[in-house]
């Protein structure tokens, strides 16, 4: 267990506990003053947990002493407030070593980072969420993993998600999970599952569901996660229709640019669903909202706005 420096830099999706009684999970280390953060656990009485800090429905109506809400979502918490810190990159081996209540997922962890550190090195390979605070229990607790772009990309490019004890969900699967949890958006069950079959960063090993976050360092695009977003982009829509010359979704936010009708159109995602759904090439169809700048269009997290791929012609 850490025992935080302020030298430390805090990386996304490292948890710190809080003076208030409450563990964040950091979202942006915004200054040399303050983080920008959600709360996930009142650690106050018994460990309650009270929200998912990557949701995109969340809200910051919790009033926590010693902090400031920070757009419509998050909160700014001053470092000088942290009790411990959590980091994400070199987890305590102890805590990879589990307790009698996480010695299945733990194993599974550990095998997880030595398999992908026979491409990518092992220092750069993140742990978030139970497993790196040492709560993590077999049966009830995801994996969840935090890379570099850059080393998602070579992973995905590489032939390692054909391990045997990887799988990745199929179309039907996929309808059953956007059924099961109401995923929202503006597609449908079979629509959603085509565009999500594409997303090598959720997948099950050895019946353990896994998620791989991507840490963009301090981009400060990401500072718009924490706004609500009917913020961003305005009512107006527009349909796109062309082919993708360039993209980068494998971030949130993401962009790509779409060539048709003799212009360049720049469209910033803001909707986990169509992170990785597109590749250099494809062609598409985009429902985005209209923004202040011209050719500049938004796919808020929303049921309206959409991005699919579409044959060519």
């Amino acid at each position: 267990m850490w025992v935080m420096k302020m030298s430390d830099k805090f990386d996304f999706m490292g948890q710190i506990k809080h003076i208030s009684g409450y563990m964040f999970v950091i979202l942006f280390d915004l200054d040399d003053k303050y983080l920008i953060a959600h709360p996930k656990y009142d650690l106050r009485n018994e460990v309650r947990r009270i929200s998912n800090p990557v949701d995109p429905n969340r809200n910051n109506q919790l009033n926590v002493e010693g902090t400031e809400k920070f757009g419509k979502k998050d909160y700014l918490v001053c470092k000088d407030d942290i009790v411990e810190y959590y980091p994400c990159f070199g987890v305590d081996n102890k805590l990879l070593g589990g307790t009698t209540k996480s010695k299945n997922t733990c194993e599974a962890l550990r095998e997880l980072i030595e398999l992908f550190s026979e491409i990518i090195p092992k220092e750069n390979i993140g742990v978030t969420g139970s497993l790196a605070t040492g709560n993590a229990s077999d049966g009830y607790s995801d994996i969840d993993i935090l890379l570099k772009e850059k080393d998602l990309r070579e992973l995905t490019s590489s032939k390692i998600f054909a391990n045997a004890n990887i799988q990745m969900r199929n179309k039907t699967q996929w309808v059953e999970f956007y059924n099961h949890y109401g995923v929202f958006c503006a597609l449908d069950a079979e629509e959603f599952a085509d565009v999500a079959s594409n997303k090598l960063q959720q997948f099950i090993y050895k019946g353990i569901p896994v998620s791989i976050f991507i840490d963009s360092g301090r981009d400060f695009l990401q500072i718009t996660n924490s706004f609500s977003t009917t913020d961003i982009g305005s009512n107006s829509m527009v349909l796109l229709k062309g082919r993708v010359i360039s993209e980068n979704l494998i971030k949130l936010p993401g962009y790509i640019l779409v060539e048709g009708d003799n212009r360049i159109s720049v469209i910033v995602n803001l909707h986990r669903t169509y992170q990785i759904c597109l590749y250099v090439g494809d062609f598409c169809e985009v429902k985005a909202r209209n923004s202040s700048f011209t050719d500049l269009y938004i796919v808020n997290y929303d049921d309206v706005c959409y991005i699919k791929r579409r044959n060519g012609d």
